[in-house]
């Protein structure tokens, strides 16, 4: 597991030239107002408590307040990151990893972002798949899905998606005819999201009943060959990989300082073996994409 304090891009004035020609967006200085007000609210009580300290009628008052900003700025902080600890040992122990089929032996169907398959789990299902590609539901047409009732594949927008030139996906929107033709042979299910780019749970979440703070990252179930329809809750998965979004309070306590942790994937090799395929000759384009 990785932190991220989010205060920290409030120190690039105080780091050495190079690296502030790094950043030169409209985001590169977010947080350094709460910084500002943290380090003159802190500077303030530090002087204060020194004087207090210093002079011998007031240092057992300044002593006691000194233990009190500790207890605030370290306790609280720490109290708030236990929590979200165990918030992410909860959302693990709801994840699944089983051993999930090699796709050249399926038919899948693949939810994910339009924008996100040069690269991650959606580009690897691609190069798995060669040039016959794969039927291919984009993540964006999932949020106006209703996933309390069962979902009908033929009625679903699906596309053909297949490796391009320079790695940018080809992409065709089938017709009826072909829609139904799909849905009675898609037998397998992998949805490949990227999780660091959203901001809350969506419709996916909501359909296997995960709570508020937690987002999908990689499903892969089996499909029922010849129904042409499921239920995303009713599903026994293969691999179910969920990150915690929960933040917690940095240290010292201060606006703006969060801890967020993301949990590492699980097993990539075994993901890897199942999306790239079992030829004599390892394909690396898609062991290199599943890996990420």
């Amino acid at each position: 597991m990785t932190g991220k304090t989010l205060i920290l891009p409030g120190l690039l004035p105080f780091l050495a030239s190079p690296a502030l020609a790094e950043c030169t967006g409209g985001g590169c200085y977010d947080g350094l107002a709460e910084f500002l007000l943290a380090v003159l609210v802190y500077g303030l009580i530090a002087i204060v408590l020194l004087v207090m300290i210093l002079v011998r009628k007031w240092r057992r008052t300044g002593l006691r307040g000194l233990a009190l900003v500790l207890a605030l700025a370290v306790g609280v902080p720490v109290l708030s990151q236990g929590w979200q600890r165990l918030q992410v040992w909860w959302t693990e122990t709801a994840e699944v990893l089983g051993q999930p089929p090699a796709m050249t032996t399926r038919v899948p169907l693949l939810i994910a972002p339009e924008w996100a398959c040069r690269d991650d789990i959606c580009a690897a299902v691609l190069q798995g798949r060669g040039a016959g590609g794969v039927f291919a539901l984009p993540l964006e047409a999932v949020e106006e899905l209703d996933f309390a009732a069962p979902l009908v594949l033929a009625d679903l927008p699906l596309e053909q998606w297949a490796v391009g030139r320079g790695g940018e996906p080809r992409k065709r929107r089938l017709g009826a005819a072909e829609r139904s033709a799909a849905a009675a042979r898609i037998d397998y299910l992998i949805i490949a999201t990227r999780p660091y780019y959203q901001t809350s749970p969506g419709a996916l979440e909501a359909g296997l009943g995960l709570g508020r703070k937690v987002l999908l990252r990689l499903a892969m179930a089996p499909l029922q060959a010849g129904q042409g329809r499921f239920r995303l809750a009713e599903l026994t998965f293969d691999v179910l990989d969920l990150t915690s979004m929960r933040a917690a309070l940095g240290i010292p306590l201060a606006p703006g300082n969060w801890q967020t942790l993301w949990d590492d994937p699980l097993d990539p090799d075994l993901v890897a073996r199942s999306l790239c395929g079992n030829g004599a000759e390892p394909d690396w384009t898609c062991l290199n994409a599943a890996w990420r």
